[in-house]
Parts: structure tokens; C-alpha cells; sequence
């Protein structure tokens, strides 16, 4: 039966019987006391909701956040770049191995973009997310097993067990581009990029440039 056929006070009960309102709550909604919607009341039998199966968390896959049950991912990796690619082995090494050469030699944080900005890297989180076309470093793990074996499958340097890489000390030329242009020497550039010598910081940063259209020399 429609809402609109019943009476004031059928209205009143059946809104008792269905909604789970508290007393007070209906009686604001109908604009009288929560005593005279007990009165009212007090002769009918609320429905039991029947008790929902538990559902196992449902968590985002690039950055394990626990999200609801009608979405793929959390809002920070929702509709991004690499969503629209299905990764799989031979696409993960071609992107690795673009990374490294567009971008330096990479460790697995320069993937995460969530832990990266967490970590005071908010510039590899940049690259990530303005470039668009590399795997979170999840999606790398899930097919390779782990990190070192999809650089291993790269034929990229791997790390050693223990050793804690600082993307700041591995060689990011388009960081040591942006550097140089605000005035700092090579030796500079090579002291915290971790460069062999002046002339291989100088090089990497040439090669950066010519690739992505930056002017040169600077």
C-alpha cells in the first residue's frame, strides 16, 4: 500500500515498524514528542533485519587501502594512467626498462607514488602519476613474485638483500636537469646523485634532455 493512502497515524506506524528510526527521530519527523510516538507505537512489532553474510574486506590492489565492495581501487589510484593498461610480463620489463632509461635507475618506491610522497619523494610520485604509463610496483610484485626478479627479467642492477636504496642517491636526470638550471655545479649534482663523475652526471642529463625536448646545454 502507497505511504500516500495511509492515515497520519498508519504513517507514523509503519515508519516504526521499517526504518529503524529511534522514537525521537521519528517524532521530529512528524513533529510530535518522542512519548507520543511511543503511544502511538506501542502495539506493533518492528521488523527484524535479517542478518547479512560477512563479506571479506575488499582492498585496493595498488596500495592495499581497504575500500568498499562496489570499487576497484581507492580514490588516489582510481581512473590513473596505468589503469587503463593490463600488465603483464613483457609490457612490466619494456616500462622498467623506459623508466631507467628516461628517468634513472629506479627502485621499487619510485613506483609507489603513495609511499614515495610519504617518504618526502614527492617527485617521484610526479613522474609516476604525469607519465601514466608504468606499473605500481604491486601489479610488478604479483606477476614477477618479487621486486628483484622483475629487474632481474629487465636485466636491470638489482638489490643486494638489506641494502636500502635513496631514490635521491641512484641518478635521476630529470631531477639533476632541474638542479643544474637552478645553478648547481656537477660536482654538486654528483655528490648527491651519486654520479661516477662529472662527465657521467653530464652525460645522463644531456641524454634526459634530448629525449624529452628540454633545452640543451643549460
Amino acid at each position: 500500500m502507497s505511504t500516500s493512502t495511509l492515515s497520519r497515524r498508519e504513517q507514523i506506524q509503519e515508519t516504526f515498524r521499517s526504518s529503524g528510526l529511534t522514537l525521537e527521530e521519528i517524532g521530529k519527523q512528524f513533529g510530535i514528542t518522542r512519548e507520543r510516538v511511543r503511544q502511538i507505537c506501542q502495539d506493533v512489532e518492528r521488523e527484524v533485519p535479517k542478518p547479512s553474510k560477512a563479506r571479506p574486506a575488499n582492498h585496493c590492489p595498488d596500495c592495499n587501502r581497504i575500500i568498499s565492495h562496489t570499487s576497484s581501487h581507492c580514490a588516489d589510484h582510481y581512473l590513473i594512467g596505468p589503469r587503463a593498461i593490463r600488465w603483464n610480463r613483457l609490457s612490466i620489463i619494456q616500462a622498467l626498462l623506459r623508466y631507467n632509461a628516461q628517468y634513472g635507475p629506479l627502485t621499487a618506491m619510485a613506483l609507489n607514488p603513495p609511499m614515495a610522497i610519504a617518504h618526502g619523494h614527492p617527485d617521484l610520485a610526479e613522474i609516476f602519476y604525469s607519465d601514466g604509463n608504468f606499473p605500481y610496483t604491486n601489479s610488478v610484485r604479483e606477476i614477477f613474485g618479487t621486486w628483484n626478479n622483475a629487474l632481474r627479467a629487465a636485466g636491470l642492477p638489482t638489490r643486494k638483500p638489506g641494502q636500502r636504496l635513496n631514490p635521491y642517491r641512484v641518478g635521476t636526470p630529470a631531477k639533476a636537469y632541474e638542479d643544474r638550471r637552478r645553478g648547481l655545479s656537477w660536482r654538486e649534482i654528483v655528490e648527491k646523485y651519486g654520479y661516477k663523475s662529472n662527465n657521467s652526471a653530464a652525460t645522463a642529463v644531456r641524454e634526459w634532455a634530448k629525449r624529452n625536448g628540454r633545452p640543451w646545454p643549460i
